[in-house]
């Protein structure tokens, strides 16, 4: 809302089938403001000591917050897959190949093909009369449904029971054991939606490279250190395959487990971009491919679940810091500026207008046990028709940090209707370039707004991103946490997490040149309304990683 100075694959062809034999093909500012008024030059690293006590205080609080986060987290589980109807279940098939699924039921013991007494059959193999050389049957069942917990879902286990017959042994050229995540991960709610399969597969590739292998969205398979075993006839064995989902780009391979025995992987692969073609699974299957005949085999599977878990509804967008990211550990704790210009590990403000066109009338910024952890800041401003005051806190030069994860948490003592918006900001100076991660919750639009640094009409200054913001209850405490990220010349709005819920941004700007020296900073900014009503911003748990 405010002014800003300028000086400153495939198209398959799917095949339902009840208990019959089919064939298919697979189609498969300018820089900102120089607003803070500190000469260009570098800066020290930030070095935290904490107090004994403080910091017990702080992993006891961490604890606390973990326990409860782990509670309210979303979770979920797919129970039964294989006593799930035939008819739910689909096929996608290559080289003229059949595919077939049954329901299985024993009634007595020793049991054959089940494990309890009920079991699906999957099957693949080549009609008469047709040439079915290295034939595969993708079989997966659809009907499930998607929700917000299974878009959040970031941990994925598969856990299941699996035999093959005599001819699948001896004629198998590879079994794949697999799962599909697939949403919205980019403007979504716009015409220009962007979606990402997350497809998370483990191959016993048998006959070829004699190796376990996983999927990489790029379109390849890709060899572990893990040997595949022939697996012996009509004899159940268990798999667990531990998935992880750690960003909107990737999937994990954590480990997988045969008959109790673990095997570590931590393979991380690219996720595959699906366009703009709306597409939202959430989808188990399985892949049975012949070898050079395609001699028809089955598989039983029985024992069939999937289980799920994601943090608040969020989408697995925002990564959780490596253990080698520096992390500036609550800032809102340290020391406030006595005359406003803030110094490296201090807090400064600028009420000028080099940072808001209309500053308040009076401003202060004091520490507060108004707080969640005992110690926080109290940012008030009053007076001036939208004025607006910014509170900033310099962490030194970061230049190796192409990761930035920020999170702020903070609460108004007034309506949203007294406030015209609330700034969060993390921008960094680097060899002369300007990586200035700007954004605002603004009343005006409804939307949260990214700050584009680069000079020229219609470029410069607030734009609106896709992601609502309806705005916040007084007296409640609330958190945002962005992730962003930069290469040499350019930086990425990638994410933003308001209260649990992540929403992908994606933006991406070229970085302008700047005159400022190397530097990192974590600041806020109140807003007034027309009415230039006052109002406390209440700011806590201030926590910067970067790696």
């Amino acid at each position: 809302m405010k002014l800003r100075c300028t000086s400153r694959s495939f198209q398959p062809v799917t095949t339902q089938w009840a208990f019959a034999r089919c064939t298919a093909s697979e189609i498969a500012d300018v820089q900102r403001c120089s607003r803070l008024g500190l000469s260009p030059s570098p800066y020290a690293h930030r070095l935290q000591q904490k107090h004994y006590l403080r910091a017990m205080l702080v992993v006891f609080l961490s604890l606390t917050f973990l326990l409860i986060g782990n509670a309210l987290a979303q979770s979920g589980q797919l129970t039964n897959i294989d006593d799930t109807v035939n008819t739910q279940w689909s096929a996608q098939t290559f080289n003229n190949a059949y595919f077939g699924v049954a329901n299985i039921t024993e009634s007595s013991q020793p049991y054959k093909y089940t494990t309890d007494g009920h079991s699906i059959r999957f099957d693949v193999g080549c009609p008469s009369g047709s040439s079915c050389g290295y034939g595969l049957a993708h079989i997966y069942n659809p009907s499930y449904a998607t929700n917000s917990s299974t878009d959040g879902a970031t941990s994925i286990t598969d856990d299941l029971m699996a035999e093959l017959d005599s001819v699948g042994v001896s004629n198998s050229q590879a079994v794949v054991f697999g799962f599909d995540q697939s949403m919205c991960t980019a403007n979504c709610g716009t015409g220009s939606a962007q979606y990402t399969r997350f497809r998370y597969a483990m191959q016993c590739d048998f006959k070829g490279t004699g190796v376990w292998r996983v999927w990489d969205g790029s379109g390849t398979w890709v060899a572990t250190n893990r040997n595949c075993v022939a697996f012996t006839p009509l004899a159940f064995v268990h798999f667990t395959f531990h998935f992880s989902r750690p960003d909107a780009n990737h999937v994990t391979y954590t480990d997988f487990v045969i008959n109790g025995t673990t095997y570590p992987l931590n393979m991380t692969q690219a996720a595959q971009s699906l366009g703009t073609t709306a597409t939202h699974e959430f989808i188990p299957w399985v892949d049975l491919d012949g070898d050079s005949t395609t001699a028809g085999y089955s598989m039983w599977v029985d024992q069939w679940s999937v289980s799920y878990s994601g943090g608040g509804g969020g989408g697995g967008l925002i990564p959780t810091p490596p253990a080698n990211a520096t992390h500036l550990a609550n800032l809102d704790d340290d020391p406030i500026s006595s005359n406003g210009n803030g110094t490296v590990g201090n807090w400064g403000w600028c009420t000028t207008t080099d940072c808001s066109p209309t500053p308040p009338a009076t401003f202060s910024l004091t520490h507060t046990s108004d707080s969640l952890d005992g110690n926080g800041l109290d940012a008030y401003d009053s007076g001036n028709s939208y004025w607006g005051a910014l509170y900033y806190h310099k962490n030194g030069a970061q230049d190796s940090a192409t990761h930035y994860e920020v999170e702020w948490s903070f609460k108004t003592d007034t309506a949203w209707t007294n406030v015209q918006a609330l700034e969060f900001d993390f921008p960094a100076s680097i060899n002369s370039l300007w990586y200035y991660f700007g954004s605002q919750c603004n009343r005006s639009d409804g939307k949260w707004d990214y700050w584009n640094p680069n000079s020229g009409t219609g470029t410069h200054g607030w734009h609106a991103s896709s992601v609502p913001c309806s705005g916040f209850d007084a007296n409640t405490w609330h958190t945002v946490i962005w992730y962003g990220t930069r290469t040499s010349s350019q930086f990425t709005y990638n994410a933003i997490e308001i209260d649990g819920q992540q929403y992908a941004v994606n933006i991406t700007l070229p970085a302008p040149s700047t005159t400022w020296g190397d530097d990192f900073i974590v600041q806020f900014q109140p807003d007034g309304d027309s009415a230039g009503t006052g109002y406390s911003m209440y700011v806590d748990e201030v926590n910067a990683w970067v790696w």
